[in-house]
């Protein structure tokens, strides 16, 4: 048993202090300048001193909606909010959006928007998606490993996670079994059933399993899919 680790993927469950969220399906945007013009959204579910966060129907066709918000001033990043989503959900996924528009956020260089969402999301020509493993924290305490979905563009998959459909089809097969490793890293627990260099790679690992480490070391899959690799 080693110590457990920080999490940058860790995102706390709270009920978003939001007007009520329309019925129909639609994107929800936040909006991080205070200054910035909103009629282009529906409806402002949320104002203070650092912003907004907005809703836009998608009207079904939610990929050329994410293309039209996405390249709007001051959007940092988007959730899918299907009809009936959980809004508790909804904010998870609109955190992570939030958090990876700012990770890759270069000076000097146009905003990158990150879009996500609570459940795997329907594609388009062009675009895949990824399964970010993320820790979802009750206000208990209760944590549970699970993913959130980030649609994006092929050329972007290859830019962030070096990865191609195929790969990406990969990490969608074995994500129980990642989700394990997630829990086993995010816990502590031993992984010694891994081949030897798996296993110290993990251990060298900053913080629990990412989509990103997964990606860099896809050898991983192909033991974890088998059912060889296990937490104890």
């Amino acid at each position: 048993m080693t110590a457990p680790r920080s999490d940058a993927r860790l995102i706390d469950l709270t009920r978003p202090q939001w007007r009520p969220i329309p019925g129909a399906d639609g994107l929800i945007t936040v909006v991080t300048d205070p200054h910035a013009r909103t009629a282009w959204a529906d409806l402002v579910l949320a104002q203070d001193r650092d912003g907004f966060v907005v809703w836009s129907a998608s009207g079904g066709k939610p990929h050329v909606m994410l293309l039209q918000v996405s390249a709007r001033p001051g959007v940092r990043g988007i959730a899918f909010a299907q009809a009936g989503d959980d809004p508790v959900r909804v904010q998870a996924a609109l955190r992570l959006a939030y958090r990876l528009t700012n990770e890759t956020a270069r000076p000097k260089e146009p905003t990158r928007v990150r879009a996500v969402s609570a459940v795997m999301p329907g594609t388009a020509e062009g675009l895949v998606h990824v399964p970010h493993l993320v820790t979802l924290r009750t206000l208990t305490g209760a944590a549970t490993d699970t993913a959130l979905w980030e649609l994006l563009s092929v050329d972007a998959a290859r830019r962030w996670f070096g990865a191609c459909e195929t790969d990406l089809g990969r990490l969608a097969t074995s994500l129980p079994q990642l989700l394990a490793q997630r829990t086993a890293t995010r816990t502590g627990r031993r992984t010694d059933d891994l081949p030897p260099s798996l296993a110290a790679l993990l251990q060298q690992q900053p913080g629990p399993l990412t989509i990103e480490t997964a990606v860099s070391r896809l050898d991983l899959l192909s033991h974890i899919a088998n059912g060889e690799a296990g937490a104890r």
